[in-house]
């Protein structure tokens, strides 16, 4: 018996408990649950313990900054190193303008504010990613060049193509792999202040091939568990889980930091 057989029983295993932790949360917030409409009915900060993490990272997983250097800190990554250490070559200089590696590692950083922490932590743990911001809210400055490869500030990023939707024109995430000629994204950042709920509705998750999804999310005002849940339900039958879970500020206690995680993903590529 092999190392990578246990591996591989430890993370079946682990991705079928956590699709009974799903399956629970689903029957609390049922409308056959004989308490179910009032879990379905909690909003704001309240409704989020309904939706605690089920799955956890299987590889590295940090954050830089922590929380305890810089407000709520960055992003949580998972499996950055094991990116570079299985798709990287010894002697090959890696970096924006150099080589990437051969199995291509695709990031997409959709809205940027013109804080390039995320590009920046990227580009050190595993410098070989290929990686894109998306911002058409601020124009280059030229603070982030040599963490992003390519800055797109002329399209937003939109559940839908939309050529001349209000200041700027909007793209879907489809269009977007199609153009830049990706088949895949390993990390698609999402920090567009409430729009990501129309991109989670819209996109067709079971379709498109993304490994992990990190996203800011704006509870938007009446939302509830129910509705929420409804989101959740269609990334979780898409084949994601929710791996990690964190407060943003408590100017609005309902605003969270999330990592989804599909079951596919691999650092080394073959997924």
């Amino acid at each position: 018996r092999t190392q990578h057989h246990d591996e591989s029983v430890l993370t079946e295993t682990l991705w079928e408990n956590a699709n009974k932790k799903i399956a629970e949360r689903r029957a609390w917030l049922s409308k056959e649950h004989t308490e179910g409409r009032f879990f379905a009915a909690l909003e704001g900060v309240s409704m989020w313990y309904m939706f605690g993490p089920v799955m956890s990272c299987i590889w590295d997983f940090e954050k830089e900054p922590s929380s305890a250097l810089k407000h709520d800190g960055g992003k949580w990554l998972c499996g950055m190193r094991q990116v570079h250490e299985a798709r990287g070559i010894e002697g090959k200089e890696y970096g924006a303008g150099k080589e990437r590696y051969e199995k291509n590692c695709v990031v997409y950083s959709m809205g940027s504010n013109d804080d390039f922490t995320f590009e920046k932590r990227v580009r050190m743990l595993a410098p070989g990613c290929e990686i894109h911001t998306f911002d058409p809210t601020v124009r280059e400055t030229g603070n982030g060049k040599g963490a992003y490869d390519v800055y797109h500030g002329d399209f937003g990023f939109g559940s839908q193509d939309h050529p001349s939707s209000g200041p700027f024109p909007v793209k879907s995430i489809a269009t977007i792999m199609k153009e830049l000629g990706h088949n895949h994204v390993d990390y698609l950042k999402v920090d567009v202040e409430g729009f990501e709920w129309g991109f989670f509705d819209e996109v067709d998750w079971a379709n498109t091939k993304v490994g992990q999804i990190l996203v800011e999310l704006h509870p938007p005002k009446h939302s509830n568990a129910n509705i929420v849940n409804r989101y959740f339900n269609k990334l979780e039958e898409a084949g994601f889980c929710l791996i990690s879970l964190e407060p943003v500020t408590r100017t609005n206690y309902g605003q969270v930091e999330v990592v989804f995680l599909h079951k596919n993903w691999q650092p080394d590529g073959n997924w």
